[in-house]
């Protein structure tokens, strides 16, 4: 039972980490877009831009009822 729970802790952890990445380079990408785009650049990517921020979001509730789960 143990092991099965770490590996758990460790799949969601490697998880968390890839997504952090992700972030990171949503973040970086959505800078770059707001100093150096043109309106044009930023009304395409702005459909783009809020769905990946959805997906990102949803992530960190997962995250958060996952969390929530292991201390019950």
């Amino acid at each position: 039972m143990k092991q099965k729970r770490t590996e758990e802790t460790d799949s969601v952890h490697e998880e968390i980490e890839k997504q952090l990445l992700s972030m990171e380079s949503y973040n970086q990408y959505v800078d770059e877009v707001r100093q150096k785009g043109t309106t044009c650049d930023i009304v395409t990517a702005a459909s783009d831009l809020h769905d990946r921020a959805d997906e990102l979001l949803m992530f960190v509730i997962m995250v958060y009822l996952i969390w929530q789960q292991q201390l019950d």
